[in-house]
């Protein structure tokens, strides 16, 4: 049967032994009626009942139906019916007139049944000889002495005694001094008392004191026999016992076969399936009671389970332990039915060893505002909880780390580092937070390496001979200040170095000589304290190169230069045709002539920037001269030159090339201070130790060459913290696999308060002014709307249209708003999505990823890397909608 079980019982109402009394012709059916889970039934159910010749097959002698065209209809309480079958009011079909028949013409007689519109029962059920004692209303021709009568004589009878008590209570009714009746077999092994004292039956045997079996033989029971008090089999259940009082609500199954599954007991009641405790109430235990399994308590230990030779054992509710365990092969192990989830606990070296098809293990608290998953999918532990994802903390609380935490992925803390990975072979490590740097790191190749999931972007710190080595479609590098308005760009397009800034586009300084260059400053190109310079090797001797400095004066000056001739004492000259477009038409004009090959008497008729009259008072001169003209650079003529200092602007130190001048003395020479020493000395006629520099020393030290060996550190002059060398370097042997043995302990600087309120005033009014997730997005969107990278535009987004879609960003979102235009698109936590389950039914916990329809998601199966969207927290069976996903890295 699918969706009924039964147990049942046949049994004949009574049969008289004599013919003036004709037996009913009726048999009494009774059973117990469950479902296909083996509850108990309650209700009025429409039943067939049919008699045949055969097990199998054969002929239809007699049918009887109860149902709504043949009431009544069965009633079955709690589980259990009785019907007498053999009424003609209820003959339906069959070969036999007479019910009494069915059992005189066939030897062999077999009971099929059904309920309701479910296929008959099988196997049918066969009557045995019960039933045929309808046909024992004859003598068979016997004598009266044949049989006992009812005097005070003592009788005995050789055969059998049968009692039809019909019509009174009782079939036989007997009493003695000793007991009511006495009987036992011929050797005297096994006899029987019965109103024995104060005991309704006392029997005794060889083999067991009581032996009970069912006409089929399905089922036994066995009373003292051996050492149990009660040994019992049958085919549904080796034992059945009810509370009548408590209205069929408490029963118990003993060795039950509860539809597949095999169970020593099987009970349920009102209060509780089970209650067990010990003689004086120390120890006890419920079964089934309320929400529990089982409820224990004891003086002791809740629960104690043993295996037989002693190598498995568990304490439940032990002293201020839930459960200990312990195994030759493991403290614990739990698994479900089909063995594809299972744990071991205190397995081998490992505490909790745990499997599953889904994940190797979930957690979640009652309100499910935190959960953790171990071993799901690809990750070794999913966790999300509403204050934060983990948290981790050693005994002593001096090292805590949480694990997607508010809007940070990691935030952890100790006393020698906030944080430390390595790899195996301790050949790669980095300490994070460690001493005054955010991340120390090294490694065999490189100290870090990042790469974006596309491939299009990575870099390398402390790679090789390079602090950082970085590559990306935009530009190697980006940087850009928090809280103020400079960034740069390293390696963008043919541009090595690019910066922006309100104060200047970069910034340089030479820590060790004062020397500085402000890029990009005002209206300077650069402006610094040293020199512009240019380096060329030189021409005869290799190892050398020549070094010259750009001419400097009090004026952003342009020139122009070339080569004339007069012709008849006159020459109009046409200067570079770009001279005009840089140079001060009106003022500041200034032109040198120098005679070539012969002295020649030259003048300046008339300039300007794009030409110059040059004359002789010789009309007939046909000289040659070069030119140069001077002017001013248009827009540059008001550049302040004496300005109030915002910078130490010493004279940079020349301690490096004084020491290069003591390796290479020969170099001195070349000098501008040699050189017109030299010339000095010549045109005067002393030596060079005779020429007063003495104001030239006074204008110097006036002006100050700055002295790394007297001065205050570059730091402190320019107004900037630059980072220490560290003063304890960390080795391999340093290092233990235990931990961090000698890394100095780092103490935490005071903040004032004042600029912790400023930081935070600052982070505000930057997040406010821009939100990094918010994006230009081409269309119209709405919430839930997935959108992908535009790859026309690296910086906006469009919706998705295509299946597995590796440009995926994250979901249009109503959290936030945006302003200029933007759109708000959310990458993690719990969104509303657009989905479309016409490609597929999407249920809880599936991944989502794009899909064809514009702007919608479906559910992925085996979605490459980079593709996911998320996971959906809700079911969605067909049509299109919107549930919640809870937002995946991708």
């Amino acid at each position: 049967m699918k969706n009924f079980l039964f147990l049942c019982f046949l049994a004949l109402v009574s049969v008289s032994l004599f013919p003036q009394a004709p037996p009913p012709e009726r048999i009494n059916y009774q059973g117990v009626l469950r479902d296909a889970s083996g509850n108990p039934l309650q209700g009025n159910f429409s039943m067939v009942f049919r008699f045949y010749n055969s097990q199998t097959g054969g002929t239809l002698l007699w049918e009887e139906t109860y149902d709504l065209s043949h009431l009544p209809q069965i009633n079955v309480s709690n589980g259990l019916f009785s019907v007498q079958l053999g009424d003609i009011s209820h003959k339906t079909a069959g070969s036999e007139i007479n019910f009494s028949n069915v059992f005189s013409k066939y030897s062999d007689v077999y009971l099929g049944v059904q309920v309701g519109t479910d296929a008959e029962m099988t196997p049918r059920i066969k009557v045995i000889s019960s039933a045929f004692s309808q046909n024992a209303n004859t003598f068979d021709g016997r004598e009266s002495d044949y049989f006992l009568n009812t005097s005070s004589t003592t009788q005995t009878k050789t055969g059998k005694v049968i009692f039809n008590a019909t019509g009174s209570n009782y079939g036989v009714e007997a009493y003695g001094m000793t007991s009511g009746g006495y009987f036992k077999d011929n050797d005297g092994s096994g006899y029987a008392s019965i109103g024995i004292s104060d005991s309704g039956i006392r029997a005794y045997g060889n083999t067991e004191g009581g032996y009970f079996q069912d006409l089929d033989n399905l089922s036994t029971a066995r009373v003292a026999y051996g050492n149990y008090g009660v040994y019992a089999q049958g085919n549904t259940s080796g034992g059945y016992f009810q509370n009548t009082t408590a209205g069929g609500t408490a029963y118990a199954y003993l060795g039950y076969l509860n539809g597949t599954l095999y169970q020593g007991i099987y009970a349920q009641g009102s209060s509780t399936g089970g209650y067990f405790k010990d003689a004086d109430n120390t120890g006890y235990a419920y079964v089934g009671y309320g929400d529990r399994g089982i409820e224990a308590q004891g003086n002791e230990v809740g629960g104690y389970f043993r295996d037989s030779n002693g190598t498995g054992l568990a304490f439940i509710a032990f002293g201020n332990i839930g459960v200990q365990g312990e195994g030759s092969f493991a403290g614990g192990y739990f698994h479900d039915y089909d063995g594809t989830g299972y744990t071991y606990a205190g397995y081998g070296d490992t505490g909790i060893e745990a499997a599953g098809n889904y994940q190797g293990a979930y957690f979640y608290d009652f309100n499910s505002s935190a959960y953790s998953r171990v071993a799901y999918g690809d990750r070794g532990i999913e966790a999300l909880g509403n204050e934060t994802g983990g948290y981790f903390k050693d005994a002593d609380h001096t090292g805590q780390a949480f694990i997607g935490y508010g809007d940070l992925g990691i935030s952890s803390s100790g006393n020698s580092a906030g944080g430390y990975f390595k790899d195996l072979d301790s050949s790669g490590y980095a300490f994070v937070g460690y001493g005054d740097y955010g991340i120390d790191a090294r490694g065999n190749t490189a100290g870090g390496y990042f790469y974006d999931i596309d491939a299009f972007s990575y870099a390398k710190v402390a790679s090789s001979g390079f602090g950082i080595e970085a590559y990306g479609n935009d530009a190697g590098a980006y940087f850009k200040d928090l809280y103020k308005t400079g960034f740069a760009y390293i390696g963008k397009e043919d541009t090595g170095v690019e910066g922006y800034g309100n104060t200047a586009g970069g910034y340089f300084v030479d820590s060790n000589n004062s020397g500085y260059g402000q890029v990009g400053y005002s209206t300077y190109k650069i402006q610094g304290n040293g020199t512009v310079s240019f380096v060329q090797n030189h021409p005869y001797e290799k190892d050398k190169v020549i070094v010259y400095a750009a001419p400097e004066g009090d004026e952003v000056a342009t020139y122009t230069r070339g080569t004339g001739r007069l012709i008849n004492g006159e020459a109009r000259i046409k200067l570079g045709e770009t001279f005009k477009w840089v140079t001060n038409p009106d003022i500041g004009l200034t032109v040198y002539l120098t005679p070539v090959g012969q002295w020649a008497e030259l003048y300046v008729e008339k300039k300007s920037t794009d030409e110059i009259i040059v004359k002789s008072k010789d009309t007939n001169s046909n000289s040659v001269f070069d030119y140069i003209v001077y002017g001013l650079r248009i827009g540059f003529e008001e550049s302040s030159i004496v300005q109030e200092k915002q910078i130490e602007s010493y004279i940079p130190s020349f301690k490096d090339h004084r020491e290069r001048y003591k390796k290479y003395p020969d170099f001195i020479k070349y000098n501008a201070l040699e050189r017109f020493k030299n010339m000095e000395a010549e045109v005067k006629g002393i030596s060079k130790d005779q020429i007063d520099l003495s104001k030239a020393i006074a204008l110097k030290e006036a002006i100050h060459e700055y002295d790394p060996e007297k001065d205050p550190p570059v730091e402190k002059l320019f107004g900037h913290n630059l980072p220490e060398e560290p003063s304890n370097e960390i080795t391999e042997e340093g290092i233990k696999e235990e931990g961090i043995q000698n890394a100095p302990i780092v103490v935490e600087k005071e903040i004032k308060e004042e600029n912790k309120k400023e930081i935070i005033r600052e982070e505000k009014l930057l997040k406010e002014e821009e939100d990094l997730s918010c994006f230009v997005v081409y269309g119209q969107t709405e919430e839930g709307d997935v959108v992908v990278m535009n790859i026309q535009n690296g910086s906006s987004l469009v919706l998705s249209n295509k299946e597995y879609d590796k440009m995926v960003v994250g979901v249009v979102s109503d959290e936030k708003k945006c302003t200029n235009g933007k759109v708000y698109v959310k990458t993690s936590g719990v969104a509303y999505v657009k989905v479309d389950a016409n490609i597929k039914e999407i249920k809880r916990g599936d991944l989502i990823v794009t899909s064809q329809s514009l702007g919608y998601g479906m559910k992925g199966e085996n979605a490459p890397q980079g593709t996911v969207i998320g996971k959906a927290l809700e079911n969605l069976e067909g049509g299109t909608g919107k549930i919640k996903v809870l937002l995946m890295a991708r």
